[in-house]
């Protein structure tokens, strides 16, 4: 027996790399210096601060561009409701982790498609897929990774049992 599990979230070193680039454009544009503009990562989310709307969806344009620019995919985000604190602004970006249950049954549809003998479940945002030898688990994984998925897909405790 072997096992192992498909996970999806984004790599954080990526995210917080581009907050630190985005907060380096705050410093560098002319027209939002001396203004509440900044960037904050929290564990959970990115919190942008502004002085205006129009200020906050220019700050948003640009974290998005540099979210691209270190291979962030925007679907790990999710884009709250602007709030007033006093004169600022602020817009909350959600960082999603885990694999919707479509997604899921999605996956384990392609495992079973491959005709490769495995038992999957899906549990807590992620797919657990069990196979009989540690050869069937890997190719498993390998012909998984030939397909390109909308969501990069992860893959991590292939254990034989």
């Amino acid at each position: 027996m072997a096992s192992f599990d498909i996970f999806c979230e984004p790599h954080m070193g990526c995210i917080k790399a581009a907050v630190d680039a985005a907060n380096e454009v705050v410093k560098e544009r002319y027209d939002w210096r001396g203004t509440k503009a900044a960037y904050h990562l929290k564990a959970n989310s990115i919190l942008l601060t502004a002085d205006s709307r129009l200020q906050l969806e220019q700050m948003l344009r640009e974290l998005c561009v540099t979210l691209r620019r270190e291979l962030v995919h925007l679907a790990f985000l999710s884009v709250k409701q602007p709030t007033h604190h006093g004169q600022a602004l602020s817009l909350r970006l959600g960082i999603e982790r885990g694999i919707s249950r479509e997604w899921g049954h999605f996956l384990i549809s392609e495992i079973q498609a491959t005709n490769i003998p495995a038992k999957c479940q899906f549990r807590n945002g992620e797919v657990l897929v069990n196979t009989l030898h540690i050869d069937d688990a890997q190719q498993l994984i390998a012909q998984l990774r030939l397909k390109r998925y909308q969501l990069p897909i992860h893959y991590r405790n292939l254990t034989r049992h």
